[in-house]
């Protein structure tokens, strides 16, 4: 009788442990902090104007290149740190792991419901958004980009050049997703800094920028746009062109920005 009850002790134990194990999926979560240091935009003061002389009666022939700030995108670079947890539902902490250069992802979305992780996959952009218009042309036109648009979401993340990743416990197969690179000291490049578009079940666009802390066994951080070491660089979509009253938009975008840490 009492071998009978140790084992279907040891059972129900097993049974215990399995459906706690079943139940503990890794997901990306929610950003605790999200602290915005000093704001920057283009100094068009720095941009003299060049000349040429007009004569009475002559025609000229002019090649003219200039530079604009584009209206449809925010950026956004600088560090990560955290901690890996063993955590219960209450979120009781029985033991962490800090970590000030951690590896991973960072996620970012206008949806304040957090993503249906289990659903992620590649942004798709030729696939039907409510039975009306692709992708494309719903977020472009959420963000009030035109298809021509040389920023427009497309044209932006025209790659498909990424390294493979996890979403929780869901893999991302390289190159398979529309991508970009930000640039390193000024200079376009495609060796970091990497982003890349993903959605869920709901259509939801999730820009997705991966820590450079990639290297195994080797933490120190990769030089950035700027010529300064950062964790990451990333680009999200916005609406600067809009007009209220004649007035281009003033309004602002909220983001939630979740994280992945390795």
């Amino acid at each position: 009788m009492f071998s009978k009850f140790i084992a279907y002790a040891t059972m129900m134990m097993l049974f215990v442990s399995a459906f706690y194990f079943a139940a503990a999926v890794t997901v990306p979560m929610g950003a605790q902090t999200v602290d915005e240091g000093t704001e920057s935009t283009m100094n068009a003061s720095q941009y003299a104007p060049d000349s040429v002389n007009a004569y009475a009666g002559n025609i000229s022939q002019l090649t003219i290149y200039g530079r604009t700030q584009t209206k449809h995108w925010q950026g956004y670079y600088g560090e990560v740190t955290g901690m890996i947890v063993l955590d219960d539902a209450s979120n009781w902490t029985l033991y962490d792991w800090p970590n000030n250069e951690p590896k991973g992802e960072i996620y970012a979305t206008i949806n304040s419901t957090t993503p249906s992780w289990s659903t992620v996959e590649c942004f798709n952009y030729s696939q039907n958004y409510t039975g009306e218009n692709n992708h494309t042309v719903f977020w472009e036109s959420y963000y009030n980009m035109t298809f021509n648009d040389v920023d427009g979401i497309d044209e932006t993340f025209n790659m498909t050049t990424h390294p493979e990743l996890d979403v929780g416990e869901f893999t991302i197969t390289e190159n398979t997703c529309p991508s970009t690179y930000t640039h390193v000291s000024d200079a376009f490049q495609t060796s970091d800094f990497v982003e890349l578009l993903l959605q869920d079940v709901n259509g939801d666009l999730i820009f997705t920028t991966i820590i450079e802390n990639k290297d195994v066994g080797d933490n120190t951080d990769v030089t950035g746009y700027d010529g300064n070491t950062h964790d990451f660089q990333m680009l999200v979509a916005e609406d600067g062109t809009s007009r209220v009253g004649g007035e281009l938009n003033q309004g602002t975008t909220t983001y939630y920005f979740y994280v992945d840490l390795e």
